[in-house]
């Protein structure tokens, strides 16, 4: 029976055997390639899912979605401003009947929503005061 320190060298041995083979080359280029490949797939899988996602999520659904959080959080607060907004995107050229056409919200709704804000910047969200607990 060898002794662990012989086992140890054995082995040492046969480690530098098989790096010198050309079978250990030839499957380390092999491994090397396949993982190169399957990155790019990767890669491209991911190109092809965020394409699908914007294709799916339009960017004005989530400036919809978006616009309606703010406004729960703030508890359905109505905007002092709404007329005056309203106003504003009317002389716009991205209105068009009642609609934005930059973040398809419907206008008459949106201007009344205090922390809603257009989103080229013409009229912006209101500064609201927290809002008071029960104690």
């Amino acid at each position: 029976m060898d002794s662990l320190e012989e086992k140890y060298l054995k082995l040492l041995a046969e480690v530098d055997r098989l790096k010198d083979s050309k079978e250990c080359t030839n499957t380390l280029n092999n491994c090397n390639r396949a993982y190169t490949d399957c990155m790019n797939l990767r890669r491209e899988l991911v190109g092809n899912i965020k394409d699908l996602y914007a294709m799916w999520l339009p960017p004005k659904v989530y400036s919809f979605f978006s616009t309606m959080k703010s406004w729960i959080k703030t508890g359905f607060r109505k905007s002092e401003y709404a007329d005056a907004r309203l106003e504003i995107c009317k002389k716009c050229d991205h209105f068009n009947n009642n609609l934005c056409s930059l973040c398809g919200c419907y206008m008459q709704g949106k201007t009344k929503m205090a922390a809603a804000s257009c989103p080229i910047s013409k009229w912006k969200a209101e500064k609201l005061p927290p809002k008071k607990t029960k104690d």
